[in-house]
């Protein structure tokens, strides 16, 4: 079975907070990011995955 976790990750730009909304969809065997933001977001996608009890780092290469 499929699951969807929606994230919110907050982060600021220019003075200014914002909030992206990754989703990861996944079952038993794979995990699949759509949207990762901008360059260098990884980890603080990472960090809210974690966060939300999502075990992203088990999927990474």
């Amino acid at each position: 079975m499929s699951k969807i976790n929606i994230l919110e990750v907050i982060f600021t730009s220019n003075n200014e907070i914002n909030i992206l909304y990754p989703v990861i969809i996944e079952d038993e065997n794979e995990m699949i990011l759509i949207d990762c933001g901008y360059p260098n977001f990884l980890e603080l996608i990472e960090d809210t995955a974690v966060r939300d009890g999502i075990n992203i780092k088990n999927y990474l290469k």
